[in-house]
């Protein structure tokens, strides 16, 4: 999907959802039915399976909890996200062939590679039909999510409906319990120290855990350019949207990152990662 790709999407009136995915290797298929999620994998012929853990009955709901909200309420949302960025208005255009109206999100604050988000959503339904994300270094959308043909009309129960080849091999995904996440952080056990440099958008958030020796440092992808960080060697994964830096030092391994250049993720090594 980074390099670009087409699909189809369905979603039905109380929730249900269909993702498909083309590939050439096969479709990838990713299906919601309101309570379990279930992704299929072509390539490995692997069914993967979700389902949350049971949660204690919410209260009902009041009457205006699905209120439209009013005037005075939008209002106040708008004011509380135009302190930190700046809201175009609504810009009338055409996504899909569907009349649609544009509203574009930039950031007050300078000094970060994030250059603003757009969405752009049906005329008359109100329906999402594209969402984009810039970096401040192009006038090109760094990301994009964009419907090309759009229809409206009952979804059929069958679209839901998906049986996987039988050999296919079931894996079924089981996330760790808030009990153990509280009890178990980095690898060896101990919570990894997480702390910030700077403020607002142009932050940038270090990640300190312990190691353990021998410990393979996480994949990243070959090639990535290296620098140096006082006696140690860092690899360094420059983005058009931020930048991401890891190294070792004395049992240490520390992860930097931030929507920001190369060279101010570099500059944040002075404090606890400096020397």
């Amino acid at each position: 999907m980074l390099s670009g790709a087409s699909g189809r999407l369905w979603i039905a009136k109380d929730g249900r959802t269909r993702l498909e995915l083309q590939a050439e290797k096969g479709d990838t298929q990713i299906l919601y039915d309101g309570h379990s999620l279930r992704v299929y994998d072509a390539a490995s012929n692997t069914l993967y399976r979700y389902t949350p853990p049971a949660e204690q009955p919410a209260k009902p709901a009041s009457p205006e909890t699905h209120e439209v909200p009013s005037v005075a309420k939008i209002e106040e949302a708008i004011a509380k996200l135009s302190k930190d960025t700046t809201l175009s208005g609504a810009t009338p255009t055409d996504v899909a062939g569907q009349a649609a109206y544009t509203l574009r999100v930039s950031p007050k604050e300078s000094g970060s590679l994030i250059g603003g988000a757009e969405l752009s959503w049906d005329a008359v339904h109100g329906v999402p039909l594209r969402a984009a994300l810039y970096s401040s270094t192009s006038s090109s959308p760094v990301i994009e999510l964009a419907a090309s043909e759009i229809s409206y009309g009952p979804v059929s129960d069958s679209v839901f409906a998906f049986t996987p080849p039988p050999n296919a091999k079931i894996e079924d995904v089981t996330l760790p319990s808030k009990h153990e996440t509280g009890q178990k952080g980095g690898s060896n056990g101990a919570r990894p120290k997480v702390t910030t440099h700077g403020h607002g958008i142009s932050g940038v958030t270090v990640v300190e855990a312990q190691t353990k020796p021998g410990e393979k440092p996480p994949a990243l992808p070959e090639g990535l350019p290296k620098v140096h960080v006082g006696s140690s060697t860092a690899t360094e994964l420059p983005t058009a949207l931020g930048t991401l830096l890891s190294f070792e030092r004395s049992g240490v391994r520390y992860l930097l990152v931030g929507a920001v250049n190369p060279a101010a993720i570099e500059a944040s090594r002075a404090g606890p990662v400096g020397g």
